[in-house]
Parts: C-alpha cells; sequence; structure tokens
C-alpha cells in the first residue's frame, strides 16, 4: 500500500477532543517553505483536498477555509507565520506520524482494492534534494 505521509498525520487529528472539520499538515522544507496538505473530515476519517504541495505558509494557510487547525513537525519552525494566520495548532503529540495510523489507512486502501506494486513504489519528493541542487551549480548541469 502506498500510504502518504501527510495522511497519516493528518489521521492523528481523530484523536483530539473533540476532532477538528478541517486540519492543515505542515511539513518544514527548509528555505522558509512546507510540504503542506489540507484534509477535511468524513466520517471517521480526513480526506485530502487537493495535491500535497511545497509552499511559502502563511500565503497557503491564507488560502484555507475557517476554522483550521493546524499539526505538523513544521508548526515550530514556522510559528511566526502560523500564528498569525488565525488558526488553531492541535497538541503536539498529534504531530508526528503514528504506525497505528499507517496501518489504518492501508487497510482501508486494501479493502477498497487499492494496491500498489511494491517494484513501482516511490517516495514523492516535491523538491529535489538541496544536496543535488548544489552539486549541479557546482557542475555548471541546470536539472
Amino acid at each position: 500500500m502506498a500510504v502518504p505521509s501527510l495522511s497519516v498525520i493528518a489521521d492523528n487529528a481523530r484523536l483530539a477532543d473533540p476532532p477538528p472539520q478541517r486540519v492543515a499538515v505542515i511539513l518544514d522544507a527548509k528555505r522558509r517553505q512546507v510540504y503542506a496538505g489540507a484534509f477535511e473530515r468524513r466520517g471517521d476519517e480526513y480526506a485530502a483536498v487537493g495535491e500535497p504541495a511545497l509552499v511559502e505558509p502563511a500565503a497557503w494557510l491564507a488560502s484555507l477555509p475557517r476554522p483550521l487547525w493546524v499539526m505538523g513537525e513544521g508548526v515550530s519552525y514556522h510559528a511566526g507565520a502560523i500564528d498569525g494566520a488565525d488558526v488553531t495548532r492541535l497538541d503536539a503529540a498529534l504531530w508526528l506520524p503514528r504506525a497505528d495510523a499507517v496501518h489504518r489507512l492501508g487497510w482501508r486502501l486494501a479493502c477498497a482494492g487499492r494496491f500498489a506494486n511494491a517494484r513501482d513504489l516511490v517516495p514523492l519528493y516535491l523538491r529535489r534534494p538541496e544536496a543535488e541542487e548544489v552539486w549541479e551549480q557546482r557542475h555548471g548541469i541546470s536539472g
């Protein structure tokens, strides 16, 4: 099963009391950017609203409907952008991926027949690693 990391973290919002209707998951991407995904609660699960994105946090958060709760390790790194965005932080204990959430989401995918070929599974990178970009710049290669 291909279970997206942002979805795994969003699933933790079920454990909040009460579970929020909308959450934004934010992971630090360095260079004043975040890897981010928006989710809405549908029954007992959180469904992605749009695709994961590499964004500037303040502008991205401003584009999302309210009320909105935020979570993910990027919240700490981008506190300035987040604190001024009229959002509520979920408890930091919910910010990290949990193995039971991977199992839960993977099981749902399996029950829906959404299997992935193990040979085709690759990480989703929204940007190449900085080390590759620096190496290419030093060697005059455009990526």
